[in-house]
Parts: C-alpha cells; sequence; structure tokens
C-alpha cells in the first residue's frame, strides 16, 4: 500500500497547529482500545502521525519492504472506509532498501538493536532523496494512528540472542502530513507496541492477532514508563531540496523487558485524548482536562495532568514522577514543583508563584513560554533544560513576571528570553545559560547583560 497510499491518505484536513517545541511524557494506563468495527475521533485538525523507516539490516536483508522477499511491513484498520479488510493484518509493498520502521533498543546508554543509524549518524544517504523517484525509498512514511481513523503500522525486527532494554525509540515526521502535527499537543497519546509473530510461510511473518491495536509481548498501555519527544537533528531531503525533520518518541521504562531470541513486530502510534471536564479529586489528575477544578491538586509520580483550557482555583503541587502541562489554563494560586519528571506551562495564568525545585536530568526540555506570573518566578537546584522564554526569539514567547525572576544552582543549559519582570531578574552559579531581550528593574551577575 505504500507506493499507492499517498494518493489516498485523508485529504480534508481543515485546521494547522502552530509546532511547539519541547517535550512531554505521559503516565501509562491499561487500555488496549480493542476493535469497535468503526472509525473514532476523526479529527483533522491535529494533522496526522506519520512514522519513519530505517534502512539498516542488523539481521540480513532477507525479508526486506519489498513483499516479493517476504516482506516486513504490515497495517492493521478498524475503519472500513480504508476499504481494505479490518481487524486482521494486511500485508504492504514497500522497497528492498527497508528494513522496517526505525527502530533503537538501548540499555542505559547500550545500543542493543538498531536498523536506522539516526543515533549515530550511520544511515548514509537513506534518508536523502535524489532526483529520481524508484530511489527515494527513505522519504516514504507510514500513517499511524490507533484511535484517529484507526490505522497503524507495525514492522518485523529479528532478535539473535535474549535482549534485556529499558529504552524502547521509534522515530517520526515532526510536521506530520500538512505541517501542523504538534508533538506536544495535550490531545495526543502515544503508544508502543511489540507482537509476537505467527507461524512464517517462507520468510514471510505475520504479526499474530490480539483482537485490538495492541501488542501480546509489549503494550506501553500496560507499562510503567514516561515518554518524551526531540528532534534528533537529521532530517529528510527531498529532491526539491526541502527538508522534513526526523523525531524520536522514547519510552524509557521503570522496569527492563527482556526479550528471546525470536522474530518480532514492532509499532507506535499517536491516539487521540478527549478532554474530561475536571480530575475526580486533588490526588486524582491524571489525563487531560479542560473544565474548573475547585481547591489544590497534586500529581505524583506516574501521572500525567494536563490542563487545556480549564482553572484550578487553589495551588498545583508537582512531585517526583509526575508530568504537568498547562496551556491556556489558569491557576488561582501557586504552582510549586519538587522533583517532577516534565513541566510545560504556556499561554497561561498564574495568579501566585511557581517555584521549580530538584528536577531529576531528563530528554526533554521543560518550558514557560507566554504566561503571566502574578508573584515570583524561582528556578533553582535543577539537572533538566529549560527555557523561561525562547532565547533566541521563536515558539516559546516571553513571560510576564509581577515579582522576581530568580534562576540559581542548575546544572543543565536554560534559557532566559523576552521576559517582562516587574523587580529583578537574578542568576547565579547556573553551568550553561544564554538569554536576552529581557526588562526588569535590574538585571544581575549571570544575567546582567540579558
Amino acid at each position: 500500500m505504500c507506493k499507492s497510499i499517498k494518493s489516498v491518505l485523508i485529504l480534508a484536513v481543515l485546521a494547522i497547529i502552530v509546532l511547539a517545541s519541547l517535550s512531554t511524557s505521559q503516565a501509562q494506563t491499561c487500555n488496549k482500545l480493542p476493535f469497535n468495527g468503526g472509525p473514532d475521533n476523526m479529527r483533522d485538525d491535529l494533522d496526522y502521525y506519520y512514522i519513519i523507516t530505517g534502512g539498516k539490516f542488523p539481521t540480513g536483508n532477507v525479508p526486506n519492504g519489498d513483499n516479493a522477499s517476504g516482506g516486513t511491513i504490515r497495517f492493521l484498520t478498524d475503519d472500513p472506509g480504508w476499504e481494505y479488510p479490518i481487524d486482521l493484518w494486511q500485508k504492504d509493498d514497500w522497497f528492498t532498501q527497508n528494513a522496517g520502521f526505525a527502530l533503537t533498543l538501548k540499555s542505559k546508554t547500550v545500543t542493543l538493536y538498531d536498523n536506522n543509524g539516526i543515533e549515530d549518524g550511520s544511515y548514509g544517504d537513506y534518508y536523502n532523496g535524489p532526483a529520481t523517484m524508484p530511489t527515494l525509498y527513505g522519504l516514504y512514511r507510514g500513517f499511524s494512528m490507533s484511535n484517529n481513523w484507526d490505522w497503524i503500522y507495525a514492522s518485523y525486527f529479528k532478535l539473535t540472542t535474549p535482549t534485556t532494554f529499558d529504552t524502547i525509540i521509534g522515530y517520526f515526521d515532526g510536521d506530520g502530513y500538512y505541517g501542523g502535527f504538534d508533538p506536544y499537543s495535550p490531545y495526543i497519546r502515544y503508544r508502543v507496541n511489540i507482537w509476537s509473530s505467527l507461524a512464517p510461510v517462507g520468510n514471510s511473518y505475520m504479526p499474530a492477532n490480539t483482537g485490538s491495536f495492541s501488542g501480546d509481548v509489549f503494550a506501553s498501555d500496560c507499562a510503567l514508563g514516561s515518554f518524551s519527544v526531540s528532534p534528533t537533528g537529521v532530517d529528510r531531503i527531498r529532491p526539491d531540496n526541502s527538508h522534513d525533520p526526523i523525531w524520536r518518541l522514547t519510552l524509557k521504562l521503570q522496569n527492563p523487558v527482556t526479550l528471546l531470541p525470536g522474530v518480532y513486530f514492532f509499532s507506535h502510534d499517536a491516539s487521540v485524548v478527549t478532554a474530561a471536564s475536571a480530575p475526580p479529586s486533588s490526588r486524582m489528575c491524571n489525563g487531560t482536562y479542560s473544565g474548573n477544578f475547585r481547591g489544590n491538586i497534586e500529581v505524583s509520580d506516574g501521572q500525567f495532568c494536563a490542563f487545556s483550557g480549564g482553572s484550578v482555583t487553589g495551588n498545583i503541587k508537582l512531585h517526583d514522577g509526575g508530568t504537568l502541562i498547562l496551556n491556556g489554563a489558569n491557576v488561582g494560586g501557586n504552582v510549586q514543583v519538587d522533583g517532577g519528571n516534565e513541566l510545560s506551562i504556556e499561554s497561561s495564568s498564574i495568579e501566585g508563584n511557581v517555584e521549580i525545585h530538584n528536577m531529576p536530568f531528563g530528554p526533554g526540555l521543560n518550558q514557560i513560554c507566554n504566561t503571566t506570573v502574578d508573584g515570583n518566578l524561582q528556578f533553582h537546584n535543577n539537572e533538566t533544560a529549560v527555557r523561561i522564554g525562547g532565547f533566541p526569539a521563536g515558539s516559546c514567547l516571553g513571560n510576564q513576571i509581577g515579582g522576581n525572576l530568580q534562576i540559581m544552582n542548575n546544572f543543565a543549559p536554560v534559557e532566559v528570553g523576552f521576559n517582562t519582570i516587574k523587580n529583578n531578574l537574578q542568576c547565579q552559579n547556573n553551568t550553561a545559560i544564554t538569554g536576552g531581550g529581557n526588562t526588569g528593574k535590574h538585571k544581575q551577575d549571570q544575567c546582567a547583560t540579558f
């Protein structure tokens, strides 16, 4: 289907969303997305999630993407509108140069499986499209959204030894189909799945059928872990020299997984989250919300708390391992972070202080953008990168701060740009800090020229 799908994939997009530029994570709940025989959501406003292939063959180049070799690319749909059989895996015919969808498995920092070369730069010219159509194999991509037009891709991979990993990385087109996919959207929830293989016919393998969009070997919806997204710095280059950025989807597992030698099928996709009105209680903010919550909220380990619009009348506390996303929200009290996993506050208003302390090292870049803080904003003793207004100017707009902005004793890169500060900007003992365009009564120490 790859050779013809470009002409049929969803042509009815209604809106384009401006891309953000910071990482996200999500808590895991065990929802295996069983088939229901029809399309879900059918949203075009989020743009679409497309996954990227790899061109390296760590265990031999048969089978490969061409079905004449047995094939490595498979798809699954629950939407009859695609006019393919539903709820059963189907073969898709790609190219001999396609190993499968790009996959990297790691144990801590050690790479155990790599069919793409994106992380170490060994991909060669696979993603660079020359001017002749038959060799554009690295530019093709696969639509993969399990509950939005209900179609996912998976691909073959083979392990020759027992493999224990704690990190799974897939790769996707950061721009989507029309240039409007937002990797950090609170309405997107990422999924990673691994299926066992049925007995082969020659070199032709098929994934096991599970009655759902979830794998029988591994399903991220039923595992403890944290997702993040980030640009790889590698582009797919078209014949006209236009570029498409390749992003990575990283799943870090709380508990390592061991796979025995054998053939498996790997998939990742984006599902659509429908916002609920408000959390059911102060300690159960685990989802995406758009309504008003009266009282205080605490976000704990493994919880993903997102407000897209809406409000919290009291304080929000973010603890170790939790994730907090505020987009267009109002907080009547303080936002207090002590060791949280990830944080994004954008286009919001905080009527108290924002205090961010002791966040651990992580792959993502946290942000506070285009937000009004009536009190002080403190970012102290953190090991994770942050943008408090972007510098140089970009998608992370500066903030309005009614008190002081204090950035002290941080060990990862900090950007502080184009903030309007009623009192003082104070920066001391930060390992790496850049900035500019800020206004305030006094700009001191490391920020004296910012």
